[in-house]
């Protein structure tokens, strides 16, 4: 069982060793989307929104897709929204049809 403190030392380890990059989620206009500057979705299987809005240009959310027995999509792992970040939790939702939210938390 995984247990937050360890998954933040892989997800550092994995940063710091360039393993899987991290470099959308440390862009400058996505830092502020971020909840901890020290959990960010890899690059290569992060979540892109698609869908713009007048207000929201962005396809970042920190947010990455997990595997599962159903295929390499199968799951979302995402950080609760931020004030600045519910529109883009609920685009998210709506875009890739989740059926179901599980809340995980500490």
């Amino acid at each position: 069982m995984y247990t937050l403190q360890r998954l933040r030392r892989l997800s550092t380890k994995y940063r710091t060793e360039k393993i899987y990059p991290t470099i959308t989620g440390e862009k400058e206009e996505n830092v502020k989307k971020n909840r901890y500057k020290d959990i960010l979705p890899f690059d290569h299987s992060r979540v892109k929104l698609t869908l713009k809005t007048p207000t929201q240009d962005s396809d970042y959310i920190n947010a990455n897709f997990i595997k599962g027995v159903h295929g390499p999509k199968a799951y979302v792992a995402t950080q609760g929204p931020l004030a600045n970040t519910v529109i883009d939790f609920w685009r998210m939702i709506w875009e890739y049809n989740v059926a179901r939210l599980r809340r995980l938390s500490t």
